[in-house]
Parts: structure tokens; sequence; C-alpha cells
């Protein structure tokens, strides 16, 4: 049986005027970055220097996608908890028999769905990069997973902080404050442990090459698994090995991008999206969990 939640939320929104807007500003954003790669497409010949704007407007295309992913993901479900607070529908919700999972976990796919259709319906600008060459339909689907994993984790802290504040204001600031600590703090995190790698081995990175798996991963720091920035330099990385001068921008990335090359930078992208696919499922859970004790704590009062 379908989720009534989900089904209710999902008939409001796209009945909506706002939300073909939405997408329509959306797809034209990618779409200037399409345009560009279109410039010149038609000749006979191609020159080795289209080929390579091709490859970098691609990759200014999955970043643009990607800062508007998590800038908009939190603030999609900041309200979904919080909002039924402020309109005293919460406890309406919870006497019936829907549940506290089926009423957080519909919410949260009704706006994961949203963000899924946002994220695919720039595919068709994505794949124009394949008339140039130099990326594949397989690496353009890999990209699009990768988005749809991280909304799934920004959405995820957006409904936490929505089940722990009862105003909206304070759940989307908080969400918008973690979302930061993540990107940021774990940057930090990883940048002191690099530093002492960088100690270690004193600018040799020859001896990488006679490191095993394991001795690679205990170089890594373990906070970059969990930060989807990481994630996506790793990813374009991967497919268009255009980003060693990236990593050398951050402090001591000149020993990360050779630890993460010899770990193979699609190994780790994978790392990844499993780890903020397991954090969102926690954090929605707990959501659920949250509002289902504050439920018995009202009902003995």
């Amino acid at each position: 049986m379908m989720n009534p939640i989900l089904s209710s939320s999902v008939r409001r929104r796209m009945r909506g005027v706002r939300t073909p807007v939405i997408i329509a500003l959306y797809d034209l954003l990618i779409a200037a970055f399409a345009l560009l790669i279109l410039d010149g497409v038609g000749a006979k010949a191609l020159p080795m220097s289209r080929m390579r704007s091709g490859i970098d407007y691609y990759i200014m295309m999955l970043g643009v996608q990607f800062l508007l992913t998590v800038l908009i993901a939190p603030a999609m479900t900041a309200g979904s908890i919080s909002g039924e607070r402020e309109r005293q529908t919460l406890d309406l919700l919870l006497v019936t028999n829907t549940g506290a999972f089926r009423i957080v976990w519909g919410k949260f796919l009704e706006s994961f769905a949203f963000a899924a259709l946002l994220i695919f319906s720039t595919l068709p600008m994505l794949c124009i990069v394949m008339i140039p060459g130099g990326v594949t339909l397989f690496q353009i689907l890999t990209a699009m997973l990768f988005m749809l994993v991280t909304a799934f984790g920004a959405l995820s802290i957006g409904t936490l902080c929505s089940a722990m504040f009862r105003r909206t204001v304070a759940s989307t600031v908080a969400a918008y404050l973690i979302v930061f600590a993540i990107g940021a703090g774990t940057l930090l995190v990883a940048g002191i442990q690099l530093n002492g790698v960088a100690a270690k081995f004193n600018y040799d990175t020859s001896q990488f090459a006679q490191m095993t798996t394991r001795q690679l991963m205990a170089l890594v720091p373990k906070a970059l698994f969990v930060n989807p920035g990481m994630g996506y330099l790793c990813m374009v990385a991967d497919q268009t090995l255009l980003m060693h001068s990236t990593f050398n921008m951050l402090g001591s990335g000149y020993y990360l991008y050779y630890i993460l090359e010899a770990m193979r930078f699609d190994l780790l992208v994978w790392i990844n999206m499993g780890v903020v696919a397991a954090l969102g499922t926690v954090f929605v859970s707990a959501s659920a969990l949250m509002i289902r004790s504050g439920r018995r704590v009202r009902v003995r009062k």
C-alpha cells in the first residue's frame, strides 16, 4: 500500500505553479553551459582544444549542479516536520494509523523525488558533452547517481533538524550550519592529518607505489568519506584526469592526490556514496524515533 503522506505531498507539489518554474530555472542554468559546448560542434573536424573545452564545461555543469543540490536540498525538508508543528497538525497525524515512520519517510521521499526530478531533468544537457568526446554515458550516469546520493544526504540533514526544532527558521539555519560543518570541518581535520603524512614522507611520493591498499587506506583521513565535496573531486578526477592542480590547492593536497590515485578514485567515489547514503538513512530514521518518543511523552502527561 502506498504511503498516504507521500501520495498527498506529491499531488500537492506537482499541482502547484512553483514546481515547473523551479525546474525551468534549474535547467536553464545548466543549459547555458551546454550551449557553450555546442559552439563549434558542427564543424567537420574538432580540434583538440574544442574537446578539452567540452570536458571543462562538463566539469562546470557538474560543479554547478552539485552546489545547487547542496544549497537547495536542506531547505526542502527543513520545514517538513517543524511546519506541521507550527500549523498544529502534527499531533493530528500522529493519532492516525499512519505512524511516525511513515509520516517522516513519506515527507522525506516526496522531497527526494522532486530533487531526483531536478537532477535527471539535466541529463540531456550533460549528454551533449559526448558529442566532442571525453566522457562516456556510463560516467554521466554515475555522476547522476552521485548527485542523487548527495541530495539524499542533504535532505536527511534537513529532516533531522526539522524533527529537532519546533520552528522552521531555526531548523533551516541549523541544517545549513551542519552542512557547512561537514564540508569545512572534515577538510580541516583532513588537512591536519595530511600535514603529518607530509612530514613522514618528506615530499617523496615514490613510496606510495610500494604500499598495499590497506596501508594506503590508513593514510586517508576518514573524515573525507563523509564529505560529498571530496567525493565530487574524486569523481571528476576519475572521469577527466584534470583535477591534479585542484587537489594541490588544498594545502597538503599534493599527497592526498597521490594517495587517492593509488587507491583508485572510482573506488573512493563508491565508498563516499555508500557512507553518505547510510548516514542519511540513519538521520531520517532517527527523526522518526524523535517524533515517536515525543508523542509518548505527551500521552503520558
